[in-house]
């Protein structure tokens, strides 16, 4: 139900044919003892300190061990099952069936424990999250919207009633798209969050289960009818797209890149390709042969399938067109359906509890491909398949990075006035230019198309820019201290609503609920409530250690990279926040920050850091990832995060977890070629 991005990894696995010769150290006639090893027996294994995997079947390898899915963490539910899981920040939400939602504390994945809830009259099939509020597809006839402000104390904020059971919401931009069982796809207007209403209605051949939002469609896991495809490129006039009937009943559907993930009961996981959203087609397939698959959870290259009296199955998709089976855990798992996926774990709801299973290892900081541009690289944000990003010589470009390790081109598009941000919402991408906001349409991104600007001749440079629904900020940098409010409900005409001062030139801006938080170089991070558009008050300032240049907020916390490291800032109270810690990081700058799960991926003048910030009060340093120069940009996609190189002229992939080897079943191999302590001239292999 919920989008993830898609990379690649390799799989290493190699066969050795060793020629050693081992020399008495006489200066006369020598003595040599020689022989060869391919692996096809265990003649000189070392079983006692070889921790590979010695294949002595058919030729002989020395492998890594594939990775073992573990349990990590465990908490009882109370509810009859747990249908979905959501994760912000340190939490879980959990739409618990009868038990209504769920908040799981996840700060520790080893310790998950209840930290709140709401007990709903009827039975929580679905949910999702934006901002302060929860969206609960909450059963029989209703949609039910909670203020969750604080995740410990979840209150009723608003409520709609519908014609049949909900059975599960995605929300985008001022949009909650539902599945409403038999009556089909409603779309509500959220602008106002307290009080939802109807913008349209489509009614689907089938039962609609799940529904997953990718740029100007929605996606309908719509029962025995399969994948239903529904334009809403307008969300008051639907239309329908194209369909695939899959052989199944569809239950549970996300998007990834180009293909829709469907959990199809009884035969299994679905592939079908969705690059061209009116003709649906078959991909792949995987059935698991057990069971009957309830729901799906996509991270990178990789699938994970939930099964009802089965547990959970890690699938690799980097072939979508042959899945294949690389781990599963299903331990006293019974009744698994909802799951979710961040970094190294995943978090599955049951019929009685709440999971941790371990799914992945952060590795070492690695190099994994680039590809070069003309000018020096700025802004980034990748979505999809694709990396989307700017330089200062005036083009946008887009890359294919489906296969992380070998990036190449789809397509470029020159902009006149130099890329400084790129921010990626949907069909479109929104560029800070020298002067002004482009919207460039990126459906197709092998041939990018200027859709829309606003003309700022005369301002400074769109230094950083934040969509958030039919609107996007834009703030200066070098000649106005201001942001910009723009309206952006048609993308083709976007024009300016209002716009108010800062107190010094602003570098970067996030958007969260009613909240806009400004970097504003000298004078630090600043809080704004935007509730009114054309009425903004400045609610909270905090110095900062350094110049603020640039600002990325997750729940109670905004994490602020400056001249001088990183801080981590309480803002529960937005208008008095206070600072949590910092790692000073100069003579290094910190120039850009992005929040996932537990890490922060921060650019410098030398390359790009990694922080773990599980604990806001405790930052501590992961790995650092040198190019030598200064850095215009970072994103993070699955296992990778990808940099603008600025001194470069390239974006550059860097691993940062891996997902198909048990890293600490594979230390420290050897093999005892002979027992001497003659000297040992050499070895070939």
């Amino acid at each position: 139900m919920r989008r993830h991005e898609r990379t690649r990894s390799a799989i290493l696995a190699f066969a050795i044919v060793a020629v050693v010769s081992v020399l008495l150290p006489a200066s006369s006639t020598a003595l040599v003892h020689s022989f060869s090893e391919n692996f096809t027996t265990h003649a000189y294994h070392d079983t006692l300190n070889t921790t590979a995997w010695w294949d002595s079947t058919g030729e002989g390898e020395v492998k890594l061990w594939p990775f073992e899915l573990d349990r990590v963490g465990y908490c009882a539910l109370t509810g009859n099952v747990a249908y979905e899981v959501i994760l912000s920040g340190d939490y879980a939400y959990v739409a618990d069936g009868t038990s209504g939602l769920r908040v799981v504390d996840i700060s520790d994945p080893t310790s998950p424990f209840i930290a709140g809830g709401f007990v709903s009259l009827n039975e929580t099939k679905g949910l999702d999250i934006a901002g302060d509020y929860a969206y609960l597809a909450d059963g029989s006839i209703q949609l039910l919207v909670l203020n969750i402000s604080d995740p410990t104390d979840p209150l009723y904020a608003g409520s709609f009633d519908t014609l049949t059971t909900a059975n599960d919401v995605e929300i985008a931009g001022n949009y909650a798209y539902v599945a409403e069982a038999g009556a089909g796809l409603r779309v509500l207007d959220v602008s106002v969050p307290t009080t939802p209403r109807t913008a349209s209605f489509y009614d689907t051949p089938g039962t609609a289960h799940a529904v997953a939002v990718s740029g100007n469609y929605v996606y309908i896991a719509d029962g025995g009818s399969g994948l239903q495809v529904i334009d809403i490129t307008d969300p008051a006039a639907l239309a329908f797209a194209g369909s695939y009937d899959t052989p199944g009943n569809a239950t549970d559907v996300e998007i990834s890149g180009n293909y829709a993930f469907v959990a199809d009961g009884l035969t299994g996981l679905q592939v079908i390709d969705i690059t061209v959203p009116e003709t649906p087609t078959f991909e792949g397939e995987y059935d698991p042969l057990f069971g009957t698959m309830t729901g799906l959870a996509v991270s990178g290259d990789h699938v994970y399938i939930t099964e009802s009296g089965y547990g959970v199955y890690a699938v690799d998709v980097s072939d979508p067109s042959s899945p294949t089976l690389v781990g599963h855990y299903g331990q006293v798992m019974s009744g698994a359906r909802g799951v979710a996926v961040a970094e190294e774990y995943a978090y599955v709801g049951t019929g009685s509890a709440f999971w941790v299973v371990h799914v992945a290892d952060r590795v070492p900081l690695m190099y994994a491909g680039s590809y070069s541009v003309s000018g020096p690289a700025t802004g980034i944000d990748v979505s999809g398949n694709y990396a989307y990003m700017g330089d200062t010589y005036g083009r946008l470009w887009a890359i294919d990075v489906t296969v992380p390790s070998h990036p190449s081109l789809a397509g470029s598009l020159s902009t006149v006035h130099n890329v400084v941000d790129v921010n990626v919402d949907g069909n479109c991408a929104y560029l800070g230019l020298g002067q002004g906001l482009l919207v460039v349409d990126i459906s197709d991104p092998s041939d990018p198309d200027s859709v829309g600007f606003w003309d700022n001749t005369g301002g400074g440079a769109s230094w950083a820019v934040a969509v958030s629904g039919d609107l996007a900020y834009v703030g200066e940098d070098n000649i106005n201290k201001v942001v910009h409010i723009i309206d952006i409900m048609d993308p083709t005409a976007p024009s300016e609503i209002s716009y108010f001062a800062t107190p010094d030139y602003v570098q970067g801006v996030a958007s969260e609920g009613d909240y806009l938080f400004v970097a504003a170089r000298s004078a630090g991070l600043v809080i704004y409530d935007v509730t009114g558009p054309q009425d903004v008050d400045s609610l909270g300032h905090f110095s900062t250690y350094g110049n603020a240049n640039d600002v990325a907020v997750v729940g109670d916390y905004a994490y602020v990279a400056t001249t001088l490291g990183l801080q981590a800032v309480n803002i529960a109270s937005p208008s008095s926040p206070s600072l949590l810690d910092t790692y000073v990081t100069s003579p290094m700058a910190c120039y850009d920050v992005v929040v996932r799960g537990d890490y922060a991926y921060v650019p410098t003048n030398y390359g790009a850091i990694v922080f773990d910030i599980s604990d806001p009060t405790n930052l501590a340093l992961v790995g650092s990832y040198e190019t030598g120069a200064w850095t215009g940009g970072i994103d993070v996609s699955g296992d990778y995060f990808f940099l603008a190189d600025r001194a470069g002229f390239k974006l550059e992939v860097v691993q940062v977890f891996q997902r198909q080897f048990h890293l600490s079943g594979n230390q420290g191999q050897s093999l005892v070629f002979f027992q001497s302590d003659d000297e040992i001239s050499g070895v070939k292999l």
